[in-house]
């Protein structure tokens, strides 16, 4: 088969250190063109990763009809318009989370996928593509009735200037980083989000909104809760999941180990050498999807529902509408 030429645009720490190893591990691509701000960057990322070429300009990229798909690895306020111009041009699209930083633009890139159809878009919700999440889902597969799921997220603190907590780059890290947790349990569930209720933590020195309880309720009746917190230890593992449900509990530690127990039995799952949160299994899923024009590996309404539901859970912390616990 040929192979499927990229184009990047955006190559900071995240492209550098993750994306761009995980691509160099996936067989049958070619890395084309790499955009970013400024020449020299583009140069030592096109020379490092051997890149054909390096621009400062996405027009390039969008124009080159030897590329098949782009790959968005921006900040995050131009991911949402990025893409759009990239269907536009006749690409495959890979974005990085979130997918946009507000409703119209969130529409804007669903009315332009409609209408691009045969084109492939995925957002980088690469948790779901781990070895330890498909064994969970199986595991779960058969369960009647609804699941009972708890995700637990020791953020780590931001410095209060970094630009994820600008409204215009980065949304906040309820947009920019919870879309994950939401995606994970929606992905899990197998079910949307139908409501959110979700309070902080009052927001302390440095803080802001983001040592949070988030609240989901499922279409079938699953609830998730999400509890992301910035105050904690980063000594501490990052992540875990609790799942239960059908007589069945599944735990992820971290994404480096997985136990399933179910009629009194426990299975224990190590990942032996690293964690594995699934970015290298999510971009193979997409190259596969844009090689043989497969579904693509997210379905569109639930990369939606993430984004959406951040938005909700964002009105949900503004409008604090939590009714009291009254004394009769």
């Amino acid at each position: 088969a040929a192979q499927v030429a990229i184009g990047l645009i955006g190559a900071g720490d995240f492209a550098k250190s993750v994306l761009l190893p995980a691509l160099k591990a996936t067989p049958g691509v070619r890395l084309a063109t790499v955009c970013t701000a400024t020449g020299l960057s583009a140069g030592y990322v096109a020379r490092k990763f051997k890149f054909g070429s390096s621009t400062t300009d996405s027009r390039t990229i969008f124009d080159d009809a030897e590329i098949d798909a782009v790959l968005i690895a921006t900040r995050h306020g131009s991911h949402g318009s990025l893409a759009i111009d990239a269907l536009r041009a006749g690409k495959h699209v890979f974005v990085e989370k979130p997918l946009a930083l507000d409703e119209s633009t969130l529409s804007d890139v669903v009315r332009t996928v409609n209408d691009h159809h045969q084109q492939t878009l995925t957002v980088g919700y690469n948790r779901r593509f781990a070895p330890m999440a498909r064994r969970l889902k199986d595991f779960v597969a058969g369960v009647d009735g609804p699941l009972v799921m708890h995700y637990r997220v020791n953020a780590g603190a931001l410095p209060s200037n970094h630009w994820v907590r600008d409204p215009e780059e980065g949304g906040g890290r309820i947009v920019g980083e919870v879309c994950h947790f939401v995606d994970f349990l929606t992905f899990l569930s197998g079910s949307l989000p139908v409501r959110v209720h979700a309070v902080a933590a009052p927001n302390a020195a440095g803080f802001r909104d983001d040592n949070v309880v988030i609240t989901l309720d499922f279409a079938d009746g699953s609830l998730g809760t999400i509890t992301y917190v910035a105050d904690g230890d980063s000594a501490f593992p990052k992540e875990r999941v609790e799942l239960f449900g059908g007589g069945k509990v599944g735990i992820i530690d971290d994404f480096r180990r997985l136990e399933l127990v179910g009629d009194g039995r426990k299975k224990v799952y190590r990942s032996r050498l690293r964690q594995n949160k699934g970015h290298r299994e999510g971009l193979r899923a997409f190259i596969a999807a844009v090689r043989d024009g497969g579904p693509p590996p997210i379905p569109l309404e639930d990369m939606v529902a993430a984004s959406l539901t951040t938005f909700r859970i964002l009105e949900s912390l503004a409008s604090a509408a939590s009714p009291e616990v009254g004394a009769e």
